[in-house]
């Protein structure tokens, strides 16, 4: 009982604060928020990217002693360690609660998921100390874990608020122009030959052709046999 009185107190006050708060002010809100060197950023077409910096002596093999005199003599700079970037007309957003041991962070976590029918969705990029990308994955989830049940659901929520903010603005909705996009593309088409006097019509159904052969006042559609 207490711990969905927390939640609903949580609810009930970042909805009385986000409504004041724009785009902007949202997403400085859940920097404040991270823990760690994780950082948020949402670029025009809805693109949400999750980076996370570390100091540049943590790519170097140096021993403890030396970690520490270059953090005391501000002797580096911040780099990025890895990226995530996702798009957010393509996710769902889950609070998973409380998780156990095994997340960076903390032992709370809410998952940022793709869509059931966008799977890989997501972009993982791992850098090395130049900034040059190591290895790239796809994947399917984003997990941000928190070290405590307060600071996981703020987060979980101004997510939540963000996302539908950015959903609705102009300037983060999808941009592709591209005819062929699975977004614009329409995936039944008819294709009419050319060469024929009678035009002899073809339909497209996902990538499968079929014709249609009228029998009397029966129609039947047949699959045409693409093998030599």
């Amino acid at each position: 009982m207490k711990k969905y009185i927390v939640v609903l107190f949580s609810l009930i006050f970042l909805n009385i604060y986000s409504q004041e708060l724009s785009i902007p002010e949202a997403i400085n809100y859940i920097n404040t928020k991270f823990k760690g060197g994780r950082k948020l950023e949402l670029t025009e077409g809805g693109k949400l990217k999750i980076y996370e910096l570390r100091p540049d002596y943590f790519f170097d093999n140096l021993v403890l002693t030396e970690m520490q005199k270059r953090q005391e003599s501000n002797n580096y700079k911040m780099i990025a360690l890895y990226s995530e970037e996702i798009s957010i007309h393509e996710i769902n957003i889950e609070n998973k609660d409380f998780v156990g041991n095994g997340y960076t962070y903390g032992d709370f976590l809410f998952q940022i998921k793709c869509n059931y029918d966008k799977k890989g969705c997501s972009k993982y990029k791992k850098y090395d100390k130049n900034g040059e990308i190591r290895n790239t994955e796809s994947r399917n989830i984003i997990n941000i874990s928190n070290p405590d049940r307060d600071n996981n659901d703020k987060l979980f929520n101004a997510f939540r608020y963000l996302i539908s903010l950015a959903k609705h603005d102009k300037k983060y909705q999808e941009n592709d122009s591209d005819p062929f996009s699975s977004k614009n593309h329409n995936k039944t088409f008819e294709v009419i030959s050319k060469k024929d006097k009678d035009q002899i019509r073809l339909n497209n159904e996902n990538g499968v052709y079929k014709i249609n052969v009228e029998f009397g006042s029966i129609t039947k559609s047949f699959v045409l046999d693409s093998r030599s």
